[in-house]
């Protein structure tokens, strides 16, 4: 297999793993508190954008973190 799609089949990997432990962690905020609940599609639009941002954020961390682009060569 050739080496840059391994990592980038890892990095996917990855990025799915924190997506999945974003959305975990995300359903566990009080929505209703912050946002208006008479208009559920910004809401769903908005707990979406924060779960993708966390997914971002915490799968670059653990990309980094990891060094991925070391292991393989």
């Amino acid at each position: 297999m050739n080496m840059a799609l391994s990592i980038h089949l890892i990095k996917i990997a990855i990025y799915l793993i924190t997506f999945l432990f974003s959305s975990l962690g995300t359903s566990a905020v009080l929505w209703n508190n912050i946002l208006n609940p008479k208009k559920p599609h910004e809401a769903l639009l908005f707990y979406f954008l924060v779960t993708l941002a966390l997914t971002y954020l915490v799968g670059s961390l653990f990309i980094a973190f990891l060094g991925i682009e070391l292991w393989i060569k």
